[in-house]
């Protein structure tokens, strides 16, 4: 009787490892050739890596769905050192395009195709993804270049009616002469599990002061790097700390910590050349130059690409020495859940990088251990993604934002932690540093803790169209309309970003030479009418420059709306600083920014907040606080906040409590300042600093220290409404 080899799908004709295919799994030998065999097979659906460590030297491709990999580690071993992606998983997208009879809707399940359209292309189950043009603010207000893109199911082909109705809605509105559709055939149900992808490193090398030369007449650079067979092909390179002064007529802002394609490279005497590109004009000469401390970082492979799934679970697993470790195009329902991302990643690192048309991330339980410039980036020009959800992720180490989201319809970051850390010299004086830093529609971020940061804790700048008429629709929601409610306005939905930001703990960088870090900011951007409706409570800030700062200073180009209405800012606990000696630390609370006139606070409201500002010179001349709520950039101009509310706040510190501004036209028109207590003004002992507790216009509403009863009346020019029942502590009375 003969004998046959056991192996492991003879015990589960579901299960194969990559030694049933000759592999050694000893970390050493390649095992490209056999891994590539088993990830071909199609007599299973799981690969089992045993436990074991396979070094493989070339890409390993996935071209089939249904498949779960897990329980082991791919170690790459091979000398590209550059953007190489270990593992990718690739659909396709046909190159028919399906253009819709009619616009497509925010809201809307169902899309309209011209007769005489071959509907046999479509199932129940089909993919699409749709793309189109988008109504922003990009550098232009109507860009032909950034295109929104989402992916969505065929649910029903209505093939008499040439419509096709969908599972889910859609995420954002498309012009049918602007917006193309075309049939999506993915990898779906794609789960990587407890596996270890290992590659080559980001390599950090101490250059020195000469090694960077420049080429007369054009945009090239040399950099001289110690070492000869680097694999550096194909890689970016990154130059940091390379100081101050011009080389051969190039800004060394140009050069620094900006990514440098590499174009080609040389060895000698120990030593490779590296040929690399910058964006910016030629160079007037050859020259060299650089600084003593100056760094290059280059290499770094990417673990996980993704281009064309659906369906797909990352968990459990480890990314090591890999400059980004996952990365995603036309991708549907992806998970990426209690991963651990490790090692030092670069000044240019991404541990996840979400990209076109990709729609519906869950980004849950991570933990971010190396050093990354971002945690999450999300953003791609040419089909910006859909619907981010980052939830209960540790973010350590990271150096620019553990999350940059740009303009997407909807991002949700709560009950994460993020500690922000330099990586360059220069990143431990510059304003750099965020934790959060979105550009998108509609925000929730709560319940999340940032430490370290330099610049922000959460950043956002809402960037889209808000309005609908009948040549140009918004972005992700819909038009500004008497007919909301008809049939015709179907899919018009609320047409203005709005965010919650709530119940986080925001401590900036401290040491600076400037605590001029802000702890939460929003600067909108939007085209034709501004944010509507925004709550920001139960926060608690500290160590930071500026509590909350609200900058509508930015109006350009035309059509950019920088209003704010309905807006919310209660339960807040702000701790500002000022610098010693210095004017930097602006140690205001609640700061609204604009040019004279801005309409950022309409029918708002400031309520139960307490708000502290310090000082080292307290009590010193020259080295009074900042207000602690101030309506305008300077005493030179103001914002409008007409028929706000101020009320029952506690305000200590600060040359003034509320700080109106200097316009003629009143800051708070028809609007109230009722029941708060004004403490402490700064520098009591310093008459000309002590000013308090109002200001309007130029001068101040009140006395100097140790005069009580500070004047309320008609003099305040800038409070039309009412002034009722305020309470000013330690030298005043009265009120």
């Amino acid at each position: 009787m003969s004998q046959t080899k056991t192996n492991l799908r003879m015990i589960d004709i579901g299960t194969i490892t990559p030694l049933d295919f000759g592999a050694n799994g000893d970390g050493t030998s390649n095992d490209a050739a056999t891994l590539q065999l088993a990830l071909d097979s199609t007599s299973n659906s799981v690969l089992d890596l045993a436990g074991k460590t396979y070094a493989f030297e070339s890409a390993l491709t996935i071209t089939r769905s249904n498949l779960i990999i897990k329980n082991g580690t791919l170690k790459f071993t091979g000398t590209n050192a550059g953007e190489f992606d270990l593992v990718s998983v690739n659909g396709s997208v046909g190159s028919t395009n399906y253009t819709p009879s009619a616009d497509l809707k925010v809201g809307s399940n169902e899309i309209d195709l011209p007769g005489g359209t071959v509907m046999s292309a479509f199932s129940v189950d089909t993919y699409l993804v749709i793309q189109g043009t988008v109504e922003i603010y990009d550098g232009t207000v109507h860009s032909t270049t950034t295109k929104q893109a989402e992916i969505v199911k065929v649910r029903k082909v209505d093939t008499t009616n040439t419509k096709l109705f969908l599972y889910s809605p859609l995420k954002g509105n498309y012009k049918t002469t602007e917006v193309d559709v075309h049939i999506l055939t993915p990898r779906e149900n794609i789960t990587f599990e407890n596996v270890t992808f290992e590659g080559k490193g980001v390599t950090e090398y101490e250059i020195g002061a000469s090694a960077i030369s420049t080429n007369s007449g054009n945009t090239t650079i040399n950099v001289v790097l110690p070492g000869t067979g680097l694999g550096i092909s194909g890689s970016v390179l990154f130059l940091g700390d390379i100081g101050s002064t011009a080389i051969g007529g190039v800004a060394a802002a140009t050069l620094s910590e900006s990514e440098l394609a590499v174009t080609g490279s040389s060895e000698g005497g120990g030593n490779t050349t590296v040929n690399a590109t910058f964006v910016g004009s030629n160079a007037s000469s050859n020259a060299s130059g650089g600084d003593a401390t100056s760094k290059a970082y280059y290499g770094g492979n990417e673990g996980i690409k993704l281009n064309g799934c659906a369906n797909v679970t990352i968990k459990d697993c480890t990314f090591k020495k890999l400059q980004n470790d996952i990365e995603a195009y036309y991708t549907h329902n992806l998970e990426i859940k209690n991963n651990k991302f490790v090692g030092f990643n670069g000044p240019i690192g991404r541990g996840i990088y979400i990209r076109q048309a990709v729609t519906t991330v869950f980004i849950e339980e991570n933990k971010f251990l190396g050093n990354h410039n971002y945690g999450v980036y999300a953003y791609d020009p040419a089909g910006l993604p859909k619907d981010i959800y980052i939830k209960g992720n540790y973010f350590s180490g990271i150096r620019d934002a553990a999350a940059y989201v740009y303009i997407v319809n909807s991002l949700t970051f709560v009950n994460n932690k993020v500690e922000n850390s330099p990586i360059l010299t220069s990143d431990k004086t510059g304003a750099i540093h965020s934790g959060l830093r979105y550009y998108g529609f509609e925000l929730t971020c709560t319940d999340n803790e940032f430490t370290g940061f330099g610049k922000c804790g959460v950043y956002w700048e809402p960037r889209y169209k808000a309005i609908n008429t009948a040549s140009t629709q918004s972005a992700y929601s819909g038009g500004h309309n008497n007919n909301v409610y008809s049939d015709v306005a179907a899919g018009q939905t609320w047409s203005y970003p709005s965010a919650v930001i709530a119940n986080n703990r925001l401590k900036g960088r401290a040491g600076d030479t400037s605590l001029s870090s802000k702890g939460i900011e929003i600067v909108p951007k939007t085209i034709n009418f501004g944010i509507w409706g925004c709550s920001l409570t139960q926060n608690l800030i500290s160590t930071i420059g500026t509590g909350i700062s609200i900058d509508a200073s930015t109006g350009s180009p035309s059509g950019i709306s920088t209003n704010i209405r309905g807006l919310k800012i209660t339960d807040n606990q702000i701790f500002g600083e000022r610098n010693s000696g210095g004017s930097t630390g602006l140690a205001v609370g609640i700061h609204f920014k604009g040019g004279s006139g801005s309409d950022v606070m309409q029918r708002g409201i400031i309520a139960n907040n307490i708000i502290q500002s310090y000082s080292p010179g307290y009590g010193v001349t020259n080295q009074q606080v900042d207000p602690l709520i101030q309506l305008g950039a300077s005493g030179s101009n103001y914002v409008a906040g007409n028929e706000g509310i101020i009320n029952s706040n506690s305000l200590y510190g600060g040359t003034y409590s509320i700080f109106t501004g200097g316009g003629s036209v009143p800051s708070l028109k028809y609007g109230i300042v009722i029941g708060n207590m004004f403490s402490s003004h700064s520098n009591e002992t310093n008459a000309t600093y002590a000013y308090g507790p109002l200001n309007s216009g130029s001068d101040p509403i009140g006395v100097a220290s140790g005069t009580n009863a500070p004047a309320i009346d008609s003099a305040i020019q800038n409070i039309t409404g009412g002034i009722v029942n305020n309470f000013y502590s330690d030298s005043y009375t009265g009120g």
